[in-house]
C-alpha cells in the first residue's frame, strides 16, 4: 500500500467532511451529492487499509479524529439521504460502519432545549399582545390629520413589529435570524430563548409607549391651549381631539374641546363633550353643561346638575385657603339663578343671584339676571306696590351695563335688555 495514496485519501476525506460541517454550522443542509461524496471517500480509505501491503503513513491519529467528526454528523446525513435504501444499492461491508450511521445513538437533548416549545409559545404570546398594543397606539395617533410625532411613532413601531413578527412566524425570516445568530456566535441551544427575549423586548417597548400615552395626550392638550389662546380654533380642536384619542378618560381635554365647539357654534357636540367630562367629576364641565341646558330650555335638568356641583364646591371650599374656587362658585350660582328665572321661581333665583353678587361684585351676569328676576316678579304680582322693587332694578341694570362685555354672547344679549329697561325706568 502506498502511504502517499492513503495520505491523499485522508486529505480528500477531510475536505469533504469540512464542506458538510461548514454548511451545518451555517444552518444549511448539504446536498445528497456532497453526502455521498463524503461516504465514498471513506470507502476509499477502508479499501486502502484492507490492502495487504503494509506501509507507514503520516498522522495515523487523523483518521480517528475525522471518523469522530463523521459520527457527529449522523443526524444530518440521515436527513439528507435514505441510508437503508443506499445500503440496498451499494451493499457495503459491515466494516463500513458509516453506512449504518442510522443505528448510531442520537446525541442527548439538552435539558434547556426541552423548553423550546414553551419559549416559542411565549414568543407568540408576547407578539400577540404587542400587536394589540400597537393597534391601540396606532389608532390613537392616526385619528384626525397625522402630524410629525404621530408619523414617527407609527412608522417606528410598525417597522419593529413587522420585522420581529417576520423572523418569528415566517420560514424565510427564521433563516435570516439564524444567520444573524450564527454571525454573532449565539449557540444553537439558545436561539429559541433569544427569539423569546426579542419578542419580550418588543412587548416592553410597546407597553412603555402605551403607559406614556396619557403624558403624550397631555402634550397635545397643552398645544391645544396655546392655539386656543391665539384664536386658532381649528388647530386647537385637532389637538384636543388627538389628546382624547390617546386618552379617552382625559376629562380636561374633553372640557377644552367643548369650549372650542361652543365657539364654533356646535352646541350639541359641546354638550356631548361636557357630559363625558362631567362624569369624571369635573365641575367646570358640569357647569357649562348646565348652562347649555338652560339655553336649550332644559332648566330642570340644569338645576339638578348645578345643585349637585354646588355641594361639591362647598367641600372644596373647606380646603381652598386662597379662595380660588370662588369664581367657579359664582358661575354655578349665576347659572342656578338663571335656571330658576326660567322656571319662574323668582325667590329662589334671587337667593342664588344675590349670593353670586356677594362673591364677585364686579361681574355683570348676576346683576343682569337679578334685574330680570325682580322685573318678572313685579309683573307676576301686578296688584302689589312695586315702587320699591323698581328702585332696586335701576342700579342692577346700571351695573349690568357697566360690567357686561359685548364679546360674550350671553352678556351681550343681557346688555341689550339692560339698556332698554334702564332707559325705560329712568324716563318713567
Amino acid at each position: 500500500m502506498s502511504s502517499q495514496r492513503l495520505n491523499e485519501a485522508l486529505v480528500d476525506y477531510q475536505e469533504k467532511l469540512e464542506i458538510i460541517e461548514k454548511k451545518v454550522n451555517q444552518d444549511q443542509s448539504p446536498s445528497k451529492v456532497e453526502v455521498f461524496a463524503l461516504l465514498t471517500s471513506r470507502d476509499i480509505i477502508l479499501a486502502l487499509l484492507m490492502d495487504g501491503t503494509q506501509a507507514t503513513w503520516d498522522n495515523p491519529h487523523l483518521l480517528v479524529d475525522l471518523d469522530t467528526r463523521l459520527e457527529q454528523l449522523s443526524e444530518t446525513i440521515n436527513k439528507v439521504i435514505d441510508l437503508p435504501q443506499a445500503r440496498k444499492s451499494f451493499h457495503p461491508s459491515r466494516k463500513a460502519w458509516w453506512w449504518w450511521l442510522s443505528f448510531a445513538t442520537e446525541s442527548p437533548v439538552s435539558w434547556w432545549d426541552k423548553y423550546d416549545k414553551l419559549w416559542n409559545a411565549l414568543s407568540i404570546l408576547f407578539l400577540g399582545i404587542s400587536l394589540v398594543l400597537m393597534f391601540y397606539v396606532t389608532t390613537g395617533f392616526l385619528s384626525g390629520e397625522p402630524d410629525a410625532i404621530a408619523a414617527i411613532v407609527v412608522t417606528v413601531q410598525t417597522s419593529i413589529v413587522t420585522a420581529i413578527g417576520g423572523v418569528v412566524f415566517t420560514e424565510e425570516g427564521r433563516k435570516i435570524l439564524d444567520k444573524v445568530f450564527h454571525y454573532i456566535s449565539i449557540p444553537v441551544n439558545f436561539r429559541q430563548e433569544t427569539r423569546l427575549i426579542t419578542s419580550f423586548v418588543l412587548f416592553l417597548i410597546l407597553l412603555l409607549i402605551f403607559i406614556c400615552l396619557p403624558k403624550v395626550a397631555e402634550f397635545y392638550n397643552n398645544q391645544g391651549l396655546k392655539y386656543y389662546a391665539q384664536g386658532a380654533l381649528i388647530s386647537a380642536q385637532k389637538n384636543y381631539e388627538r389628546a382624547i384619542a390617546l386618552n379617552q378618560d382625559y376629562a380636561e381635554a374633553r372640557y377644552n374641546l367643548g369650549l372650542v365647539l361652543e365657539d364654533l357654534s356646535q352646541e350639541e357636540l359641546a354638550i356631548q363633550e361636557y357630559s363625558i367630562a362631567g362624569i369624571s367629576g369635573l365641575i367646570e364641565a358640569n357647569n357649562n353643561l348646565a348652562r347649555l341646558y338652560i339655553k336649550s330650555d332644559k332648566s330642570t335638568e340644569a338645576v339638578a346638575i348645578l345643585l349637585k356641583n354646588l355641594e361639591e364646591i362647598h367641600k372644596i371650599e373647606a380646603s381652598d385657603a386662597e379662595g380660588e374656587s370662588n369664581l367657579l362658585k359664582y358661575s354655578l350660582l349665576k347659572n342656578l339663578g338663571w335656571a330658576r328665572l326660567n322656571q319662574a321661581r323668582y325667590e329662589e333665583a334671587k337667593v342664588s343671584l344675590e349670593a353670586a353678587i356677594e362673591l364677585d361684585p364686579g361681574s355683570a351676569p348676576a346683576y343682569c339676571l337679578l334685574g330680570q328676576v325682580i322685573e318678572q316678579d313685579i309683573q307676576s304680582n301686578p296688584g302689589e306696590d312695586s315702587s320699591s322693587n323698581i328702585q332696586q332694578i335701576i342700579p342692577l341694570f346700571e351695573n349690568c351695563i357697566k360690567y357686561a362685555s359685548p364679546l360674550d354672547i350671553d352678556e351681550d344679549m343681557w346688555l341689550g335688555i339692560a339698556r332698554e329697561k334702564f332707559n325705560q325706568y329712568i324716563n318713567n
